[in-house]
């Protein structure tokens, strides 16, 4: 289990009012296939407010910062709190349980960084299954536009280029290393998808969110007439849907080109595609 991380539990005041710190990613998970209450991420309904009474616990048992179960907790960077063995059965009781986020394929979850979230997972700490998710993973940019809200994943240049280029950043927007995967090469058949809009080339970084074209677009989206944003969805969802039809078609021919007859598409079309193991999966060469 973890949450967003430390930043969301330093306090100032400000007109006499304590406030929380919120310069943590918002966590945003797409689901590709459907899950079930035995294999979905888990989360604590209501979480972000309790999280400072909670905290308030935790000092006052003597558990924050100084203790050996609480170093144990911070990690990568301090960006992120596990919180295995400080978030105890007696605080489930009081703030709520981990209850399941069952999504199907297409669904989007998202959730605030102070909430306590985890992944369902057997008494060995072993999934039953696979589960595919696509987490975007959305960071702030302060007012230079180029120090992100959480700068040790890099700097706004950094990531473009990395969107530019289609290779991994070193790290993820809170800080953390790739641990679930990471890739030191572009991917053979990746293919850009981009000029689908100003602002969608602005999520990956191939716009500067003071763009003129960018500014517009995102006043239409976000402004009060509900009719001009639902025109905007509607032609770049029209604009994406025949860009990805066509990217499609060129990912599996360059795919089956470069890995020939451990092509994933040419072993679909054959009749010879297995699912890999954990292990397979983990130690596969990159070609052969």
């Amino acid at each position: 289990m973890r949450f967003g991380g430390q930043e969301v539990l330093k306090q100032w005041k400000r007109d006499g009012t304590t406030i929380v710190q919120e310069a943590m990613a918002w966590l945003f998970e797409e689901t590709l296939n459907q899950e079930t209450a035995q294999n979905c991420t888990m989360v604590v309904l209501g979480f972000h407010k309790k999280i400072l009474e909670w905290w308030g616990d935790i000092i006052a048992k003597g558990e924050a910062e100084s203790s050996g179960k609480f170093k144990r907790a911070i990690n990568h960077n301090g960006n992120t709190l596990k919180t295995d063995d400080i978030y105890t059965p007696a605080d489930a009781k009081k703030y709520g349980r981990l209850v399941p986020a069952v999504c199907g394929p297409g669904d989007i979850r998202i959730s605030r960084p102070e909430v306590l979230h985890g992944s369902t997972a057997n008494k060995d700490g072993v999934a039953e299954s696979s589960r595919w998710v696509v987490n975007p993973w959305f960071v702030g940019i302060q007012d230079d536009h180029e120090t992100l809200d959480v700068p040790e994943p890099g700097s706004w240049s950094s990531v473009a280029a990395t969107h530019r280029d289609l290779t991994a950043t070193n790290g993820t927007p809170s800080g953390q290393i790739n641990t679930h995967g990471f890739s030191p090469y572009r991917f053979p058949a990746a293919v850009a998808m981009r000029n689908i809009s100003a602002l969608s080339d602005a999520l990956v970084g191939q716009r500067r969110w003071d763009d003129p074209h960018v500014v517009i677009e995102r006043n239409w989206l976000l402004g009060p007439d509900d009719d001009q944003a639902w025109r905007y969805v509607q032609h770049c969802r029209s604009k994406m849907k025949r860009a990805y039809k066509r990217n499609m078609a060129l990912i599996r021919k360059l795919e089956k080109e470069y890995y020939g007859n451990n092509s994933f598409y040419y072993l679909r079309e054959t009749g010879q595609y297995t699912e890999p193991t954990r292990e397979e999966a983990e130690d596969s060469p990159d070609r052969s």
